[in-house]
Parts: C-alpha cells; sequence; structure tokens
C-alpha cells in the first residue's frame, strides 16, 4: 500500500512534467502545485520510513526531511501571496527564508550521514570544505555568468540582490558536500539515495541560476525552469522512496577521502585567489576586484576556521596514541609481572615458602631474575617504540629447543581461556634470541584472542635451515587491504576506528621488528584449518636438527641497524 501511494506521487509528478514539456503556457499553473506535492510527499515519506534506523542515521535523514518540509512550505507561501496579492508574489521575498533555511537543514543532515562516521571535528570539516568550495565556485561564476543576471534589471531592490546572490553558494556548498559523501570511501558501499539527491541538488543548482534573471519581477514574470524544477523533486521523491534501502557494508572501514576529492574545494579556492592577483596586477579595483578580495577573505576565515578544528582533532590524536601506548605497556608488562609476583607470593607465603627445598627456591628466583630481565627488554622495547626507534632493538642469541619455546610461551601469555593447540614437528633447535621469539608468540596469540574467534593453532616446524613459526584463528580473518599496513605501529587495520574492540596497535609492529632483527620475515594470510587470519614468521638460516655438539658462545648484544 506504502509503495502504492509512492507510485500515485510519482504518477503525478511525471505528469505535470510531461504537461510543462507539451505545453510551456501551462508551466506556471501546473508546476507549483506539482512542486508542492512532490516536496510534501517527499518529506512524508523521508520522515516515515526513517523511523526505524539507528537514531544516527534517522537524525540525519530528518534533517533532509525538514528541509524538503521547509521548501514545500515556501512553495505554499507563494502560492498565497499569488493568488491574494494584487501585484502576485515577488520573485524573491519572504519565502526565501524558508527556501534558504531548508538549503540549511539539507547540508547538516548531509554532515550526520553515516558515510560521515566519525567525530564532530571531521564532519564540521566537510561541512567547512564544502561552503569553501560553494564560495569559491560561486565568486568565479558571479564574475562571469552571475552578474550579468542581476544586472539585467538595475531597479531591482537590494535586499532581492542579497537574497539572489545567496542561493548559488547554498547550491554549490551543498553539491560539493553530496559529492564528497557520495565518492568518498566508507564502510558502505555506493549509495544510490545519495546519487538521487546529488542529481537534485545539481537540477536545482542550474534552475535557481536560471531564476536569477527574474530579480525585480513577480514570480508569475520570471517563468522558472520547472521542467528542472520538478524533475528535481522527482529525484527527492526517489530518495525518499529508497530512504530504507540501506546500501550493503564493506568488508572493512575505510573513511579516506582520495585526494583529487580533497583537492577539489581548494582548487576552486586557487582559482579565485588566482583571479584576485591577475585583478590587482593589472592596477585596476573594479567590483570584481572588491568581489574577488570579499571572497578570498571569506575563505581565508573559512580555512583558519578549519585547521584550529584540525588542530583540535590532532590534539585528541596524540591523546588517543598516548593513551595506546599506556595501554600497551600495561599489555606487554602483565605477564612477566604475574610471573614474578606469584612466584615471589609463593615465596613469600609462611605456609607454602617453607615448604620449598633449597633447590626448588633457587629455581624460582632464576625465574623471577629471568622474567625481571624480559621486563626490562620489554621496558626498552616500549621507550623505543614511543621514539619510532623499533630499528635499534638488541638481540641476544643463542640455541633453543623449539618445542620448549613454543610450550613455555604459550603457558605464559594468560590466553588459557581459548582454545589453543600446539603443532610441532620433532624435536628441533634454532639460533634466536629465546626471549625476543617468546615475545613474538605471546603478541601473535594475544592479537589471535583479541580479534579471532575461540580456537586457536601455534605451529612450528623446520624446512632446512629455515623456521616457521604460524598463529592461525578462526575469526573473521584481515582484510587484504590491511594484510601488509597492519605492520606500522598504531594500525589495527579493519578495526582502527572501532573503539569497542580494544588493542593498541603497536604488538604486531614489535613482532616485525624482531623477526627482521633475525634476519627474516613477517607475513599475513588466510588460515587454511581454521579458516581466519594466519600469521606467519619466517627465520632463514637459524635451525639444527641437534643441538651442536660443541658449545656455541652467542655473540656480544647487537642491534637491527
Amino acid at each position: 500500500m506504502r509503495n502504492r501511494g509512492v507510485g500515485v506521487v510519482f504518477a503525478v509528478l511525471a505528469a505535470c512534467l510531461a504537461t510543462t514539456l507539451i505545453a510551456p503556457q501551462t508551466a506556471n499553473t501546473v508546476g507549483p502545485p506539482g512542486m508542492a506535492i512532490g516536496y510534501a510527499a517527499a518529506a512524508m515519506i523521508m520522515w516515515r520510513r526513517c523511523s526505524g534506523m539507528n537514531h544516527r542515521e534517522r537524525v540525519a535523514w530528518r534533517f533532509v526531511a525538514g528541509g524538503l518540509g521547509l521548501i514545500f512550505i515556501g512553495i505554499m507561501i507563494v502560492g498565497i501571496l499569488e493568488t491574494l496579492s494584487p501585484d502576485g508574489a515577488p520573485a524573491f521575498g519572504f519565502a526565501d527564508a524558508f527556501f534558504l533555511s531548508a538549503y540549511v537543514m539539507l547540508l547538516i543532515g548531509l554532515g550526520l550521514m553515516p558515510q560521515m562516521s566519525g567525530k564532530l571535528n571531521r564532519r564540521f570539516r566537510l561541512l567547512v570544505d564544502g561552503v569553501i568550495g560553494g564560495v569559491s565556485i560561486g565568486v568565479i561564476l558571479w564574475m562571469f555568468e552571475i552578474r550579468d543576471l542581476i544586472d539585467a534589471n538595475p531597479a531591482a531592490p537590494i535586499s532581492h540582490r542579497i537574497i539572489a546572490s545567496a542561493y548559488p553558494i547554498v547550491d554549490l556548498a551543498a553539491i560539493v558536500v553530496v559529492t564528497i559523501v557520495l565518492v568518498r570511501r566508507s564502510e558502505f558501499r555506493f549509495d544510490p539515495r545519495l546519487m538521487l539527491f546529488a542529481a537534485a541538488a545539481s537540477l536545482q543548482a542550474v534552475a535557481d541560476i536560471a531564476y536569477l534573471t527574474a530579480i525585480g519581477r513577480s514570480f508569475e514574470e520570471s517563468q522558472p525552469l520547472f521542467p528542472l524544477l520538478l524533475l528535481a523533486v522527482i529525484a527527492f521523491v526517489g530518495t525518499a522512496a529508497l530512504v530504507q534501502r540501506q546500501p550493503r557494508p564493506r568488508e572493512y572501514a575505510d573513511r579516506g577521502v582520495s585526494l583529487l576529492l580533497m583537492m577539489a574545494p581548494y582548487g576552486a579556492a586557487a582559482l579565485m585567489i588566482g583571479l584576485l592577483m591577475f585583478e590587482v596586477a593589472s592596477g585596476s579595483f573594479t567590483a570584481n576586484t572588491r568581489l574577488l578580495l570579499f571572497g578570498t577573505l571569506l575563505v581565508g576565515v573559512l580555512v583558519i576556521v578549519r585547521q584550529t578544528v584540525s588542530i583540535r582533532e590532532n590534539r585528541e590524536l596524540v591523546e588517543a596514541q598516548r593513551g595506546a601506548l599506556v595501554s600497551s605497556i600495561s599489555h606487554e608488562l602483565r605477564t612477566p609481572l604475574t610471573a614474578m609476583v606469584g612466584f615471589l607470593d609463593l615465596l613469600d607465603d609462611p605456609e607454602v615458602g617453607p615448604s620449598f627445598s633449597e633447590g626448588e627456591k633457587a629455581e624460582l628466583i632464576s625465574t623471577v631474575h629471568s622474567q625481571t630481565t624480559y621486563l626490562s627488554r620489554i621496558v626498552h622495547d616500549l621507550v623505543m617504540l614511543a621514539r619510532g626507534n623499533l630499528d635499534l632493538m638488541e638481540f641476544e642469541m643463542g640455541w633453543v629447543n623449539v618445542s620448549d619455546l613454543v610450550r613455555s610461551s604459550v603457558a605464559s601469555s594468560d590466553e588459557g581461556r581459548k582454545e589453543i593447540v600446539i603443532d610441532v614437528e620433532d624435536e628441533f633447535f634454532a639460533f634466536v634470541d629465546a626471549d625476543r621469539v617468546q615475545q613474538i608468540i605471546v603478541n601473535l596469540l594475544s592479537n589471535a584472542a583479541r580479534y579471532g574467534g575461540d580456537k586457536i593453532l601455534v605451529s612450528a616446524r623446520a624446512e632446512g635451515s629455515t623456521l616457521h613459526l604460524e598463529v592461525h584463528d578462526n575469526g573473521p580473518g584481515v582484510p587484504k587491504k590491511y594484510e601488509l599496513t597492519i605492520w606500522e605501529r598504531f594500525e589495527r587495520g579493519p578495526n582502527r576506528l572501532n573503539a569497542i574492540v580494544p588493542g593498541s596497535g603497536i604488538g604486531l609492529a614489535i613482532v616485525r621488528a624482531i623477526v627482521e632483527g633475525h634476519g627474516g620475515s613477517a607475513s599475513c594470510g588466510q588460515s587454511e584449518p581454521l579458516g581466519g587470519a594466519c600469521f606467519t614468521v619466517t627465520i632463514p638460516g637459524s635451525v639444527s636438527e641437534t643441538l651442536p655438539s660443541t658449545e656455541q658462545s652467542p655473540p656480544p648484544l647487537r642491534s637491527v641497524s
């Protein structure tokens, strides 16, 4: 039934459009009622159909619906004045307050769209970019086209001129913003609702600019481009009809904006400034020069506002990274500290402590000492991480039993709540830094526990003289787009903007630095046995089937660089 009502609205609008095209002399009679019906229907349909959406998207679309409702009110005011006033409704007047307010509401709604998911600062910068583009393009169009249209009737009141000059700016700002929202990469695929919205805004902008010739005339004499206006209404009704059909989500969230798209509004601003410089260099100070100067000053103020918001956003980013570092420190230090405190509590317990033999006490103290050394190295790594100097990491190499190393790493990982399967080939040895490799395994296990499912597989094998370590999980995996970038500091792949999923994004950066310090490589792909993610560490030239018979003294401390 609801779709039948939308079909009736489309049929009425199509009939009005056909009438204005076939019999242009009836446009002033058929056009306004058709537009009123269309905007009223679009506002009501959109308002009702977005009621079941989540709060954020519902608010965005209801701002858009409110803007369409204001346009309907403006059309009705024009119709009433046209009917009751002896002189008819003026082409520009009281009703334009509703029309211009409608544009503001449409811009706010666009800025709140889920495609602009992010903090308020980011959405505000989008709107400022749109206004900068609208002002710049509007000033340029004014110089070469709009001024001639407005000056066609020099007797027009100044209020009409001011109102008329506002339309190109808000029209173009809306087009810039909707274009950015439409084509910017987000967690959603292509959105036909925004495509129809952009088409409607473009048609409306062309009709508004052509309407500037009506300054000083009555509405009846202005002869608006009703075919374009009705096409815009049809596009708005189409947007309302599709408002419930949300686009399919992408497999990953990417809210970046291409460089070309970011440069679009500022390219127009640069062209405007270039025209101003040309005017000044020519030695003339005409009305065009004053207009360019005003536009440049206004854009300058907007850029300052935008940069102020960007500075605030950067400060928030620094605070977030600082919090991530603190989170990373607590994550990295938890395992050795837990072991140290547990062993020391055992030794200090008045009931359990005396029952230990001297050999057992010495073993516990030795374990605490090794954990203290391990803890000291982790703190050193975190300091280098904060400074961005992971390449200066130092290593102590020695032969180690790989099976024992893997099992002890799993035991110390504090991921006992997960189902962890260990798959290690027959006993073999590797010439590595045991503490560092333990750090690799613990970090990969923590990563699998946080982002993967409830099953984890840790495997180690030797291929020739190369050591292969793998950690598999049965989670959603890592999108191919992030298989290379997740190894960077503070990079969390598809979860980088998801505050619900914990993590600091530095564990894999430390893993890569350790692996490269061993002359190896780290990679990520899809797990064949579990179907989730598979993190692979390869260290060449480090494997022996038996422990060398002659004792090999490890080389002194060395660094990657």
